[in-house]
Formats: structure tokens, C-alpha cells, sequence
């Protein structure tokens, strides 16, 4: 039941919980302006050796008027909130959210472990969610880029240091003429070359999380963030206009939209035999068919932004050395470990489900056409290293193959006018991302496609420093695009 409130107090008319990978938000409550929940995930880490670096969960709140329930508001959060042992808040100047993390050294499986976040919002009646993404923590400091001209257009051998990020990179001071489309222009001082220390998301963005945000969209945006209408049968998928679930995406719809006033209800149905949702539908998989207005839309709604491809060299290669040829686990040897392809079972299971498959491009001669999307993390179990688990320096996973990593370049006008501005939480009508500065959401002029993806066979672009594809934005959407994200510290 509803309840009509005064000043200062929030009803909740209903409650929903989320995850991404491994984490779980539950027991959601409120008290006022006082929303309690409990937040649990999987593999996570404060080490106080190399890389001295720690994962974290942003959380953030929507909440929903109930006098206008097709339109859900990002929530601004109170200095304050709490959490109990071992986590610790980490607060944020732009009040979009927060990010907890262990507070101390160690490692393991954070258990349900309660969180207390104040939210500002006018007075109302609401329904409310809570979302997290994981992250990981690339803290500040020198790192190399470029890997001794081994690699596809890779940068000239340079270290960013602070004093690069402070005075500015002069044309062609990184990189040489690389063809058509490289103009080597100056990057100022305001574009986010990596020195700094910056979250970045531990995992792609998954199918589960882009379902969660189209199911906070009005139908006019969520048509501008999928491939078919709101109002389209389910029996067809919604990022592909199939009958199947293409390329291992299964985004559909279990309750049609009424055109421009009621928006669909969306779900996972990659299993096409099983019902929607079921346990291993692909919520896990990591979205594909994302183009960069599709990235960009979520980053916006879950307040982050793009991440540049310095910043991704440097979350791959970390404070290490470079290796001629360098993969993100490390060394320039393609993983011995796993090869071949999975079915659904295998790609969609979660947690530390052993898969076959390779950590890169997929194995074999598929003739070029895309395979599917993997379960992010894929390869990564209990027991794994950082190679046999393809991880990178500072422990994001799959950096390379799965889908394209869409970063801004450093080698056009449009990238180098990047200034890491946040998403406010809020989509234009059109369900386009509103942030200044950012590249253009219809063309994606200023950015590039890093660490290859399921539709590519040969191992073309998995390198760190491949930068093939640097000047090659997605403006459209095809089966190997996706993304992450991350956030200035």
C-alpha cells in the first residue's frame, strides 16, 4: 500500500533488488530519508602489496514518484552513509552515489554486509532501487604506454608522469603518423591521460545491468536505446529484431510498451526454451550490440563516463614494464589453457563455473561471424592466476576478446576534447547521454575500438597497445560492441 508523506519522510511502494556479476543487493528498507540494504559479492581484495590497489562497488538510488510512475530520478546521496566491518564509504564530491570497499588488507568473499545511504529527495511517495556496478581502483602513479613498435599502430614508447598530465602531450609527442583519420593532435592538460588515480569497471557491462536500466526508461527512451520498438512482440529480441537470441544476447521484452506513454517491461531470454529470466539466461553475459550512443547512455544514467585508451593501457599494463606484444594478463603468450567455444550453459553460469573457452577472440574457424558474448569474468575461478584468469594489472577482466572495448582516442580532434565529466544520472528524451564533452553520441567521432571481440577469429587487436581499430567508433550496433566505464577518484 501507497502512503502519502510529509517533509523529510519517503514510503516505499515497492523495492527491488539487483546484481552485476558477483554482487547482490538485498533487504532493501527505508526510514525516512534512510534507505538500509545489504550489499554482498564475490573475489574481492585490498592489497597492500603490488598492485596496491583495491575493488569497490559504486552504489547509486533511482527512485519513482508514484504520481508519475513512468519516470524514475537518480537520487542524491547525504554525506554519511555507513557500513559495517570490513567495508569502508568512500564519498563523492558530485553526491551521484558511493563507493564501499574493504577497509583494510585481505581478500575473499564479502558476505551480506549492511549499508545505510541518506538520499536527498523531494517529498513524495516512491518506489525505490539500489544498483552496483563493481569496480577496481587504478591508483595513481607513472605507467608506460606503446610496446616497443610490436604491436598495430601502438603508441611511440612514452612513460605518463604527472608532469605529462600537468603541462599537456604535444603533437606526435605518443604517436607517429598511423594513417587515415590520425591527426596527432595536442591532448590538454584536461584530458584524462591515466596518471591520475580512477575507478574503472571490473567487468563489461553486463545484459542484467542494461536490462536494469532500460526498466527505469520512458518508452520514447527505451526506444532510443534498443534495436526494435517497446511495442514489439517478446517472441522477438530486442538490441538484434531476431527470433533467437543472436550473438548470445537475449534482451527482450515480457511485457510490451504502449507507444510514447507506457514502456515495456525488459528481461533476459537467452535460453530461448527456458522462461524468461531463468537462472542462467544471460543476465551474466556481457552486453553486446551496444553502440557508443548505447554506452554512453548507460554511463550517463549510472553516473560514470568513458574511460580513454591511455587509461585503458594503464589498467591493463599497470606500473609493470612493457613486453613486446603484451597481452592484459601479462606476458605475450596467448593462454595454452582454454580453447573452443561453449554453449549457452556454459557461457551464462555464474560465479567460478569452470568454461572452455580461450581468454581472447575465440578459437577456431568460425568464418568471422560473432559467436556470442561470454559471461564476463569467463575465465576466472577460485584458483586461477592472473594469467590463466586473463585478468589485467589492477584486476579488471576481459580487457581483451569478448566485446569491444569502446574508449575515447587521443588521435582525433573530437577524443582529445574529453574532459571526464560524469553522467548527472538523467537521458534526454531520446534516451541519448547529455554530458558535455563527451564524443558525439550519434557518429562517436573521437573514439576507437580496443581488445578485439567475438566477432573476430584471428588475434588481431588483443594486444594492450593494438591500437588497429583506435579511429573505428561504433555508430551503429553490431554484435561485437560493448564497453565499461569508470570514474575520477
Amino acid at each position: 500500500m501507497k502512503t502519502i508523506i510529509t517533509a523529510l519522510s519517503i514510503a516505499i511502494a515497492s523495492i527491488v533488488s539487483t546484481f552485476a556479476n558477483n554482487a547482490t543487493i538485498t533487504a532493501v528498507a527505508t526510514v525516512g530519508n534512510t534507505v538500509t540494504f545489504n550489499i554482498a559479492w564475490a573475489n574481492s581484495w585490498n592489497a597492500a602489496t603490488a598492485p596496491n590497489n583495491w575493488d569497490a562497488v559504486w552504489l547509486f538510488i533511482k527512485y519513482q514518484d508514484c504520481s508519475t510512475p513512468t519516470v524514475w530520478s537518480h537520487a542524491k546521496v547525504v554525506p554519511g552513509s555507513t557500513v559495517g566491518a570490513p567495508l569502508m564509504v568512500e564519498d563523492v564530491t558530485d553526491s551521484m552515489g558511493i563507493f564501499v570497499r574493504r577497509s583494510t588488507a585481505g581478500a575473499g568473499n564479502i558476505a551480506a554486509t549492511a549499508v545505510t545511504m541518506q538520499v536527498n529527495m523531494p517529498t513524495g511517495t516512491y518506489n525505490i532501487k539500489v544498483f552496483g556496478i563493481e569496480m577496481v581502483y587504478a591508483p595513481a602513479g607513472n605507467f608506460e604506454i606503446g610496446d616497443n613498435s610490436t604491436s598495430n599502430k601502438t603508441f611511440i614508447n612514452t612513460t605518463v608522469t604527472a608532469a605529462l598530465q600537468t603541462s599537456g602531450i604535444a603533437a606526435n609527442a605518443i604517436q607517429s603518423a598511423g594513417g587515415a583519420g590520425f591527426t596527432n593532435v595536442a591532448l590538454p592538460t584536461t584530458y584524462p591521460m591515466g596518471y591520475n588515480g580512477f575507478y574503472c569497471m571490473k567487468y563489461e557491462i553486463t545484459q542484467q545491468q542494461y536490462v536494469e536500466m532500460l526498466n527505469t526508461l520512458t518508452y520514447d527512451q527505451q526506444t532510443g536505446c534498443t534495436f526494435l520498438a517497446p511495442n514489439v512482440s517478446p517472441l522477438n529480441y530486442s538490441m538484434t529484431g531476431g527470433s533467437g537470441a543472436s550473438g548470445s544476447n537475449g534482451i527482450s521484452t515480457d511485457i510490451v510498451g504502449v507507444a510514447s506513454t507506457t514502456p515495456a517491461h525488459y528481461t533476459n531470454n537467452c535460453a530461448i526454451a527456458l522462461p524468461h529470466n531463468s537462472t542462467n539466461d544471460g543476465q551474466w553475459n556481457a552486453c553486446n550490440y551496444l553502440k557508443w550512443a548505447d554506452l554512453t547512455a548507460y554511463l550517463d544514467w549510472s553516473a560514470l563516463r568513458p574511460i580513454t585508451e591511455l587509461e585503458m593501457e594503464k589498467v591493463c599494463r599497470g606500473f609493470n614494464g612493457r613486453v613486446n606484444g603484451e597481452f592484459p594478463w601479462g606476458n605475450n603468450t596467448t593462454n595454452s589453457n582454454t580453447t573452443g567455444a561453449v554453449g549457452y550453459t556454459a557461457v551464462n553460469t555464474a560465479g567460478d563455473a569452470p568454461v572452455s573457452v580461450q581468454n581472447g577472440p575465440w578459437a577456431g574457424s568460425f568464418s568471422g561471424l560473432c559467436q556470442g558474448a561470454k559471461r564476463v569474468g569467463y575465465a576466472a575461478q577460485a584458483a586461477s592466476t592472473r594469467v590463466t584468469a586473463g585478468a589485467a594489472y589492477f584486476g579488471a577482466m576481459d580487457m581483451a576478446g569478448n566485446v569491444w572495448e569502446q574508449v575515447v582516442n587521443t588521435s582525433t580532434a573530437a577524443g582529445a576534447t574529453f574532459t571526464a565529466l560524469h553522467g548527472n544520472g538523467v537521458l534526454l528524451a531520446n534516451g541519448n547521454a547529455d554530458v558535455a564533452n563527451w564524443p558525439n553520441v550519434t557518429t562517436g567521432l573521437g573514439t576507437g575500438r580496443k581488445g578485439s571481440s567475438c566477432d573476430v577469429v584471428t588475434g588481431g587487436g588483443i594486444q594492450i597497445s593494438d591500437r588497429s581499430a583506435i579511429n573505428v567508433p561504433t555508430p551503429n550496433r553490431e554484435c561485437g560492441g560493448g564497453g565499461r566505464g569508470g570514474r575520477t577518484y
